[in-house]
C-alpha cells in the first residue's frame, strides 16, 4: 500500500498543499525553518491516528482558519479527517476507485492497517544484517542490484588507493625533513615587483582618499555651522511669523466699495451742500435786508412825521388821510381850497425819501 495523493488545508502551519508522488520516486520536502516541513509529514500520521497523533498539538487548525482538512488517498482507501476551530474532529474512510463507498468503524480499520505496515522490533533485532536490510527495503520495492555492484567496485578501488597511500608514506619517511619556514615554490621576483608597484599606487590612492576625507570633514563642519545658523534664523523667523500672524488676525480691511460709492456721490453731495450754504447765505442776506428795510421804513416814518409836524406848526395846508400820488398815509398835505370831498386843488407829498423833491398834483 502506498500514498497516491495527499491534500491538506489549514493544518498547523500549512495553508494548502497537494502531493502526488510519482511511481518509484522520492518526494523531497524542503524549506526554511518554521515553514511547515514537519507539519507536512505530521499530516500523514494525523490522518491515520487522529487524536492519538496530536497529543502535543492542542490546536491543529491553522490560526485564523475555521477548519482544517486532510485527505489521504492510499489507493484502496481514501481517508478524510476534519477538525474545527472549536475542537471537534470528523473521520471518513471510503473505498478507492471511481465508486466510493463509506466504510463503518473507520478508526478501527485504520488501526488494523497501521498494524500491518509495522514490524516487531524485537524480532528485527534478532535478524542478521542482510535480513534486516531486506526487511527494511522490502516495502520500498527497490532493486538494489546495481547499487550493490557499485558499492563492491568502490570497496575494491578504495583498497587499492590505501595501498598507494602506504607506499607514499614509506617513501616520505626516507626523505629529510624540510624547513617549515621555506615557501613551497620559488619566489617570483617579477610578481613581487608588480605587487610593489601596485602597493605604491594603492598608497597614492589611499592618500588621496584620506585627503578627500579631511576636506569633506572640514566641509561638513562648515556646513553644520551654517546649518545651525540657518536653524537659528528659522527659529527667529518662526517667532516673527507668529507675531505677524497675530497682528494679521487683528487687521480690518476698509470697505473699498462703500468708499467708492461715497466718492461717486461726493460731487452731488457737495453740490447740495453748496446750494444749502448759498441758500442759508441768501436767507441771511434777505433777513438782513428785510430788517434794514424795516429800519429805514421806521426812519422814513419818523422823518415824515417830523415834517408833518413842522408844516402843521406853521399852519400851512391841511393834512390828508392818504396821498393821492404815493398812497402813503403820512406826510401828505393839501394846498389851496377843497373842491370836492377828498379832493384839493393842489397836493404836496412829503412821504418821498429825502432829496427826491416834492410832488404836486
Amino acid at each position: 500500500m502506498k500514498i497516491v495523493e495527499l491534500h491538506v488545508e489549514n493544518f498547523k502551519r500549512l495553508e494548502a498543499i497537494t502531493i502526488r508522488p510519482d511511481e518509484n520516486s522520492v518526494v523531497k520536502i524542503s524549506g526554511r525553518n518554521a515553514q511547515g516541513k514537519s507539519s507536512a509529514i505530521d499530516t500523514i500520521w494525523a490522518a491515520l491516528q487522529g487524536s492519538a497523533a496530536l497529543r502535543k498539538t492542542p490546536a491543529p487548525v491553522r490560526k485564523g482558519a475555521e477548519k482544517a482538512e486532510i485527505r489521504l488517498d492510499l489507493g484502496k482507501y481514501v481517508v478524510t479527517r476534519n477538525w474545527t476551530a472549536t475542537g471537534n474532529t470528523y473521520l471518513t474512510v471510503t473505498t478507492g476507485g471511481e465508486y466510493k463507498a463509506k466504510l463503518n468503524s473507520p478508526q478501527r480499520l485504520l488501526d488494523n492497517l497501521v498494524a500491518d505496515l509495522c514490524f516487531d522490533p524485537l524480532s528485527f533485532t534478532r535478524l542478521g544484517d542482510k535480513e534486516q536490510a531486506e526487511m527494511v527495503m522490502s516495502p520500498l520495492k527497490l532493486d538494489m542490484g546495481d547499487l550493490d555492484r557499485q558499492q563492491d567496485d568502490a570497496y575494491e578501488e578504495r583498497k587499492a588507493v590505501n595501498r598507494d597511500i602506504s607506499r607514499a608514506k614509506a617513501e616520505l619517511d626516507g626523505l629529510p625533513k624540510s624547513d617549515e619556514a621555506l615557501p613551497a615554490e620559488p619566489v617570483n621576483v617579477s610578481a613581487l615587483l608588480q605587487e610593489h608597484e601596485a602597493a605604491l599606487k594603492e598608497t597614492q590612492r589611499l592618500n588621496a582618499v584620506t585627503t578627500n576625507a579631511d576636506t569633506l570633514r572640514k566641509q561638513l563642519a562648515e556646513a553644520e555651522k551654517q546649518l545651525r545658523k540657518a536653524q537659528e534664523r528659522v527659529e527667529r523667523m518662526k517667532v516673527e511669523l507668529d507675531a505677524a500672524e497675530t497682528e494679521a488676525e487683528k487687521v480690518v480691511y476698509p470697505d473699498v466699495e462703500a468708499i467708492k460709492r461715497r466718492v461717486d456721490s461726493a460731487g452731488e453731495t457737495n453740490r447740495k451742500i453748496e446750494a444749502a450754504h448759498k441758500r442759508r447765505d441768501l436767507e441771511s442776506r434777505l433777513t438782513a435786508l428785510t430788517e434794514q428795510t424795516e429800519r429805514l421804513t421806521q426812519s422814513t416814518d419818523v422823518t415824515c412825521k417830523a415834517k408833518q409836524d413842522a408844516v402843521a406848526m406853521v399852519g400851512f395846508g391841511t393834512r390828508l388821510e392818504r396821498c393821492a400820488l404815493c398812497r402813503s398815509s403820512e406826510g401828505s398835505f393839501s394846498l389851496g381850497h377843497k373842491t370836492s370831498p377828498g379832493q384839493y386843488s393842489r397836493q404836496i407829498c412829503l412821504a418821498k425819501p429825502s432829496g427826491s423833491g416834492n410832488i404836486f398834483s
